[in-house]
């Protein structure tokens, strides 16, 4: 007896059955979640150190090849995949499906103790993580301006508009780049340095020793406390220029004696632009 000679002689049963089979469709597919990035382990761990200057065969020479012994004989690696472009070094370690991937981080983490005195010590500090598609973005957005220039305009990229982001559930990060970013630069005078008698290690020792803000103890009486903070960072940069670095015979020397300083912006190494118009992302 096959399958449509069952539905002929008993219709009511196969009625019911399919009526069955419908309603729980339904309703297990009103209960399935939907997500455009499933939670999906990917058995990989990047490493990423910065090395600010360096040619791609110095940072092979001086980094890869001393990461990759090292992070190759991790437990249940198969693959070591590394890159090098000016100034920075790449390196991809898989393993195999079904590991453990905090302890492959915690494991790629200690192959790397091993190495990490060998390395350039003007290196950054290298970055190990778990790749996870969760951490990509979701969206771009190209700010523009006609009003602010492009430091206002990244200012409040930074420290207004992505405050509002950062209110939404499940938000993880705002990540702003592009435009030009403030830096306060100290250009000195080779030639009144040495007249001073000075160095610009000292001074610039100096200037750290005076932009500093820490806590400095507590003040009682007999009813109440106070906590005491020292505030002594610069607010303006011309106040970096009012700063005493020696006293040559009575006459007290100030940075600007030997320096100019600027309210300048940092060497843009990101040039950002929409439809030719350069924005901040």
């Amino acid at each position: 007896m096959n399958l449509s000679d069952i539905s002929i002689k008993r219709p009511v049963g196969v009625l019911v059955f399919t009526l069955t089979v419908v309603v729980l469709g339904i309703f297990f597919l009103r209960t399935l979640s939907v997500d455009l990035l499933p939670d999906i382990t990917y058995p990989l761990i990047r490493i990423i150190i910065d090395w600010k200057g360096a040619s791609p065969e110095e940072i092979e020479e001086n980094i890869l090849k001393r990461v990759e012994t090292s992070v190759a004989t991790t437990e249940d690696a198969i693959q070591v995949i590394s890159s090098a472009i000016e100034g920075n070094a790449s390196i991809e370690v898989y393993f195999e499906y079904g590991k453990d991937m905090d302890v492959a981080l915690a494991d790629t983490r200690a192959k790397l103790d091993l190495v990490r005195n060998q390395l350039p010590p003007d290196a950054d500090e290298l970055k190990i993580y778990k790749a996870d598609p969760s951490q990509l973005p979701i969206l771009d957005i190209a700010l523009s301006s006609q009003t602010k220039d492009e430091r206002a305009l990244r200012d409040w990229a930074e420290n207004d508009l992505s405050n509002y982001f950062l209110g939404i559930p499940g938000l993880g990060a705002v990540v702003t780049s592009g435009s030009r970013v403030r830096e306060i630069q100290v250009l000195f005078d080779q030639e009144k340095v040495q007249k001073y008698e000075l160095s610009t290690e000292k001074i610039l020792s100096l200037l750290r020793q005076e932009n500093i803000e820490f806590p400095a103890g507590r003040i009682s009486d007999t009813k109440k406390e106070y906590s005491v903070r020292f505030l002594a960072k610069f607010k303006d940069p011309s106040e970096i220029g009012e700063v005493i670095i020696a006293n040559r015979e009575g006459r007290f020397i100030k940075v600007k004696d030997v320096a100019e300083v600027l309210d300048s912006y940092e060497e843009q190494r990101v040039l950002t632009r929409f439809n030719g118009v350069p924005c901040v992302i």
